[in-house]
């Protein structure tokens, strides 16, 4: 998947979620992110690029959060392939 789609369809899947940086962001430090938080807000807001651990990370963290919502669609890693990929 390209960082770009993995940028817009996590921000994505907050945004429906309702989810605030600061909550993804001590959660995304607790699971091993180590971003400040302006770059990963920055991320999140298509302004910013993070390295690719750092953006599986913060889709890591963002799925924990909303694991017990069953219907929200989960945050892409960056192995996710797109429904236009082909795949292996």
């Amino acid at each position: 998947m390209e960082e770009s789609d993995q940028q817009i369809l996590t921000a994505a899947v907050m945004r429906e979620v309702g989810l605030s940086v600061p909550v993804l962001w001590v959660h995304y430090l607790s699971i091993g992110g180590s971003e400040m938080a302006n770059p990963v807000a920055a991320y999140l807001d298509g302004f910013g690029v993070l390295p690719t651990e750092e953006r599986d990370l913060i889709s890591q963290a963002l799925n924990e959060l909303i694991m017990d919502v069953p219907w929200m669609p989960q945050a892409p890693h960056s192995g996710t392939p797109l429904a236009t990929e082909p795949g292996p």
